[in-house]
C-alpha cells in the first residue's frame, strides 16, 4: 500500500486508498492494541505490570456491585481478595473501562443516526430499550421483587432524566477564537490606472490631502511615442487632403477623411491613458501607507496599490470565519466584544459588532491572516484576470465589522493582528456535542464520498 502511494502514476484516489490502509494496518493497528481499556495487548501488559490478574474482572464486579447497590438495593456482593491499594487500582479500572465502552455505543449510536437518518435514530432508540430492558432482567432474575424492579424503574429513569436535564442546563463551551485584524474606517485605496514609473511624488506618508490633488505622477515612454506617432500620421493625412482638395477623387479623398478621423480618436484614448498616469486623491484625509516615499522610481503595473488614504483617528476591526460554521458564530450587532491583540500599547480592547449583514470573502483579506505569512487562515495562489497571480483562502471566510472608539483607534495601528472569542448561537452543552458530532460526521461523509468521485 505504501509503494502504491508513494507511485507517481498513482492517481489522487488510489493514493488516498492505499495510504488508509497503510495507516489502518499500521499505526491504527498498534493504537488499537494499546488500548489497555479494552481486552487487548495492551489490557495484558497493563495486568502484568500491575501484577493484578483478570483486572478487568475485577474492575466490572465492582461496578455491577455498585450499581446494584443504589438501584436495586442489594447489599451482597462478592468480597474481593486483593489487597487494598490494587483493589483501589481495580476500581478505578472498572470505572475507567465502563465509561470506555459506554463511549463506544454512544458513538456508534450517533453514526448510526447519521449515516441512516430517521432510520437510525429508530435503530439506536431501539438498541438503548433493549440494553436496558437486558440489565434490568440480569439484575432482578435472581430473585424477582417487585419492589426491587420499581426502584431499578424509577432510579434509572430519574438518571437518564437528570443527566439529560444536565447536558440542556449545562453551558456549552462554545467560545472560540476568531481571527481578527485592524484596519482604517472608509480608506481609499489609490491604484494605478496605467502602467509606468513613479516620477514625481508631491506627498508622502503622513502628509495630508485634499480631493483632487496629485499625489503621484507616473511616466510611460511607450505611451508618449504612441501619441506622437498618431500625432505625426494625422499631418501626413492632412497633408494628402489638401493635395486631392481640387482633384476628382472624391472616393480617395473620402477615405483619407475617415482614416483621419481613426487617428483622432486613436489619440483621444491614448491621451485618456496618458491623463491616467496623474493620480489624484478621490477624498480627503491623511496618506497612511507606510514608507510611500519608496515608491520613487519604482515601476507599476494596471492595478498596483500606491498609496491609502483615510482618517487616521478612525479605525474598525475585521473578524472571520469559516464559511462552514459562520451561522454559529456570526457576531450579534451592537454587542461588545473582547479582542486580544498581538503587539502594541493596549493588548486587550473592546469593540462594538456594526455590520448585521456579514459579507463573504476570499480575496482582499489583511495578508498577515494568511497561512503564508504565518497566520491562521489557510490559503492558496490563484491566476488572476491579467496574468498575475494573487493569494486566496482555501475556504471563503465571513468578514464580521467591529468598530473601534476613537481613544482606542488613536492607539492602535494598521494591520495589528489578534483574536477574538465569540460565542455561538448554541446554548446547551447537549446542542454543542449534537452540533459537533454531526459536524465531524458530515467531514468523513463527504470525505468518503469524494473518494468514490475520484475512484
Amino acid at each position: 500500500a505504501v509503494l502504491i502511494e508513494l507511485h507517481p502514476a498513482t492517481s489522487m484516489g488510489h493514493a488516498y486508498l492505499a495510504f488508509q490502509i497503510a495507516f489502518t494496518a499500521s499505526a491504527m493497528t498498534i493504537l488499537m492494541n494499546a488500548n489497555f481499556l479494552m481486552r487487548f495487548d495492551g489490557y495484558f501488559v497493563l495486568c502484568d505490570l500491575l501484577d493484578i490478574p483478570n483486572l478487568d474482572q475485577h474492575g466490572r464486579r465492582h461496578v455491577r456491585g455498585f450499581l446494584r447497590r443504589v438501584y436495586l438495593g442489594d447489599s451482597n456482593s462478592t468480597p474481593s481478595h486483593l489487597t487494598s491499594g490494587r483493589k483501589v487500582i481495580s476500581n478505578l479500572y472498572g470505572w475507567a473501562s465502563s465509561l470506555w465502552r459506554l463511549l463506544v455505543i454512544v458513538g456508534i449510536f450517533v453514526a448510526a443516526e447519521s449515516f441512516l437518518f430517521g432510520l437510525g435514530l429508530l435503530v439506536a432508540m431501539l438498541a438503548i430499550f433493549g440494553i436496558v430492558i437486558h440489565l434490568a432482567v440480569q439484575s432482578v432474575r435472581v430473585r424477582p421483587n417487585p419492589r426491587r424492579i420499581f426502584r431499578f424503574v424509577t432510579l434509572t429513569s430519574a438518571t437518564i432524566f437528570a443527566f439529560g436535564f444536565a447536558l440542556q442546563v449545562t453551558p456549552a463551551p462554545n467560545a472560540r477564537r476568531l481571527p481578527v485584524v485592524v484596519q482604517y474606517k472608509d480608506a481609499a485605496v489609490v491604484r494605478a490606472k496605467e502602467p509606468g514609473f513613479v516620477v514625481e511624488l508631491p506627498f508622502v506618508t503622513g502628509d495630508a490631502v485634499r480631493v483632487g490633488d496629485i499625489i503621484a505622477v507616473l511616466e510611460n515612454d511607450s505611451l508618449q511615442d504612441r501619441k506622437a506617432e498618431i500625432e505625426w500620421r494625422i499631418k501626413q493625412s492632412d497633408v494628402r487632403a489638401r493635395s486631392l482638395m481640387g482633384s476628382e477623387q472624391v472616393g480617395r479623398l473620402t477615405i483619407v477623411d475617415l482614416e483621419r478621423k481613426a487617428l483622432e480618436h486613436q489619440l483621444a484614448d491614448v491621451c485618456l491613458r496618458l491623463n491616467n498616469l496623474t493620480l489624484v486623491a478621490d477624498r480627503s484625509g491623511t496618506i497612511v501607507t507606510p514608507d510611500s516615499a519608496a515608491l520613487q522610481g519604482r515601476f507599476c503595473n494596471t492595478g498596483d496599490e500606491l498609496f491609502t488614504i483615510a482618517d487616521s483617528g478612525r479605525k474598525e476591526v475585521l473578524a472571520y470565519t469559516n464559511q462552514r460554521t459562520a451561522g454559529a458564530w456570526t457576531l450579534a450587532a451592537g454587542h461588545d466584544y473582547r479582542i486580544r491583540l498581538r503587539g502594541g500599547k493596549s493588548p486587550n480592547i473592546v469593540a462594538v459588532a456594526t455590520q448585521t449583514q456579514p459579507r463573504l470573502a476570499t480575496r482582499g483579506i489583511a495578508p498577515s491572516l494568511l497561512s503564508i505569512h504565518g497566520g491562521p487562515l489557510p490559503a492558496r495562489q490563484t491566476s488572476t484576470e491579467n496574468g498575475g497571480s494573487e493569494w486566496r483562502t482555501t475556504v471563503p471566510q465571513v468578514e464580521s465589522t467591529l468598530e473601534l472608539a476613537p481613544q482606542i483607534a488613536n492607539r492602535l495601528r494598521a494591520g495589528q493582528t489578534g483574536y477574538l472569542k465569540a460565542t455561538g448561537d448554541v446554548e446547551s452543552l447537549g446542542a454543542f456535542l449534537e452540533m459537533r458530532a454531526r459536524s465531524w460526521l458530515s467531514r468523513r461523509v463527504r470525505l468518503h464520498r469524494d473518494l468514490l468521485g475520484w475512484l
